[in-house]
Formats: C-alpha cells, structure tokens, sequence
C-alpha cells in the first residue's frame, strides 16, 4: 500500500545510463502500477480535513447545480436531501411505513410525518403565521392556528366541531356542549363603575342582576321577588303554576297575575289569584291560614259563586256591621 505521495517523485523512472529497452519498460510500467495505486488510495482517503480552506470555498463556489442525495441501508430505511438555490428539502423512510418530511425555504418552514396507521401531522411555519395539525383516517382532525392577531384552536369530528378563538381584548368559544369543572368568577360583565363579578360554584351563582326569558329551578330564594307589568300590555308579571311536567298553556293550572284589560270596576288595573282547567278537571283556589285572615279593601268587596254554586260562611259567631242587604232589601 503507497505510504507517501513523495514516492511518485523519489521513484520516478531514470531513463539513462545504457539501460535496455526491457529494463526501460519495466520501470515505467512499475511506476504506472505504483502512481496508480497511489492515486488510488489518496483519492480513497480525501476528505475536508486535506483540503486546503480557501480551495475549498472555491470548490463550493463552483456548484451551482441542485444536489442530490440517497443513502440507504439493506433493511431499506431511506434518507435524501435535495439542496436547490431557492429550497432544502429531506426525506426519512422506513420499512415500518413511517415517513417525515422537511421543505425549507426563505419565507417557509414545512414538515410532515406520517404513520402506516395514517395518521398525519404537519407543521408549517411563516415570519407571520404558525399553523399545525394533527388528523387520521377518520376524520379526526385538531388544529392550532397562531398569527399577530389571534390564536385559533378547532377541533373537528365528522360534522361536530369545537373552536377557541383568541384575540387582543375579545376570546370566542363555540361547540355543540361545553363542560366547566372548578368554580368559575368574571369581573365586571357590561360594568365599568367598580368591581362587579358574578361567581358560578357548583350549584351556586352569586351576582348582582340576572335577565333572562326563562329560568328554570326548583327554588329560589330571596328577600324581593319583583316582576313588572308591560305599560302597553294587557297581561304580564305573572308567576304561572303548570300541572304534570309541561310548561304548555294546555297545562296551566293557575298562578299570581298582574294584568290591565281595560275594563272597569275589579277588571282594570288588579291583581289576583287564579286557577284553571286542566285535562278537565277544574282546580279550586283555597286560602288557608293558621292564624287569623282578614280581607281590606279601599273600595267594594265582591263574594261571587257562578251557576249553581253556594257561599258559605261557618263561624261560632258570625258578625256582620253595616247595613245588610238581601235580595236588594234591608235587614235588621
């Protein structure tokens, strides 16, 4: 084996001296055999730690053509590289199925990896945007979107979906069901004077004003219960008392109302307790008292029994003040 690119110089053949034609021969022939071999094992062994730093910069200068490279092992496991003026672009395989990319240019960054199952998740990168994603063969498919102006969020299944959008100032969240564990507190909902919040805990919300068109609860407690008659309307404020879970007027047996139907006398302007018929049966109305029960007004009383109906008065002592009346006819 050559030990020394020197020996092409100290070795070369000496054509002088008497020497016959065979002898010459022979050395030059010996010297090719050798200049060969050495050539071949300094070619064999070159490598950047041999060449000279300012050659190679010049040899680099000289490739303007794309590159190109393909290793592969005997298993089949690939890796190539494709070196372009304007990209950079790598590729790893293997026998399993699994494949991941990388495109790289001056504006872009992309990659991509794959699984046999088909599962794919990709990732693409601007100086103004990140976007990356993850799905499978099912349709199953997640993905996060981030740009100077927001951060977006989705998740997507067949035709369900679920988005969180994120902006300066403003965050929107929009899905088919939303589900919130731990207690949850928001400061000054439409409030710019002080500190207003509304505290939801379990079963519990604690606040200053709720409006709303209807809740629906099997208690509430307060100090004021307050609801308001429409100036122009003809019933409102009412609290409605339904028969059988069913919140349809088929099924409303009575209630507390505030109403003003233009009419006179105790039909305009009164408030009052009522009952129904319901899947024909007529709810009664009784005012029970454990102690005593008196009925005032500022102006006439009216005990009246439709149809066939009886009023009854029972009392161990019964006393009426006043002129009475039967029939339009005084009595004593």
């Amino acid at each position: 084996m050559p030990s020394n690119i020197l020996n092409t110089d100290v070795m070369f053949p000496q054509l002088t001296g008497g020497k016959s034609t065979e002898q010459t021969i022979y050395e030059v022939l010996n010297y090719l055999y050798m200049l060969r071999e050495q050539l071949r094992y300094s070619l064999a062994n070159l490598g950047i730690e041999n060449i000279n730093p300012t050659s190679f910069e010049e040899i680099a200068n000289i490739i303007t053509e794309p590159v190109y490279l393909q290793l592969k092992d005997e298993e089949g496991n690939m890796a190539s590289l494709i070196a372009e003026v304007d990209s950079l672009s790598s590729r790893l395989t293997d026998t399993e199925g699994n494949v991941s990319s990388l495109v790289q240019t001056t504006t872009s960054l992309s990659t991509r990896m794959t699984d046999a199952e088909g599962n794919i998740g990709t990732l693409q990168l601007t100086a103004t945007s990140l976007q990356t994603s993850v799905s499978n063969l099912d349709g199953e498919v997640t993905k996060i979107t981030q740009t100077v102006n927001g951060l977006t969020l989705s998740v997507t299944n067949g035709e369900d979906s679920s988005v969180l959008r994120l902006m300066s100032g403003s965050a929107q969240l929009s899905s088919a069901t939303i589900e919130i564990t731990g207690m949850v507190t928001f400061y000054d909902l439409s409030h710019t004077g002080g500190e207003i919040k509304t505290v939801i805990n379990g079963g519990n919300i604690s606040t200053g004003t709720i409006s709303a068109i209807n809740i629906e609860g099997c208690n509430i407690t307060g100090s004021t219960f307050k609801t308001i008659l429409s100036s122009s309307g003809n019933v409102g404020g009412e609290i409605k008392m339904y028969y059988i879970n069913d919140v349809s007027d088929n099924y409303l047996a009575g209630g507390l109302r505030l109403d003003s139907d233009g009419g006179s006398g105790d039909a305009r302007y009164r408030l009052f307790l009522f009952t129904e018929n319901v899947l024909g049966e007529n709810f009664a109305l009784k005012l029970d008292a454990a102690g005593a029960m008196s009925l005032e007004s500022g102006s006439d009383i009216y005990i009246i029994a439709n149809g066939s109906g009886e009023v009854s008065i029972s009392g161990s002592t019964i006393r009426l003040i006043g002129q009475v009346l039967v029939n339009g006819s005084p009595i004593q």
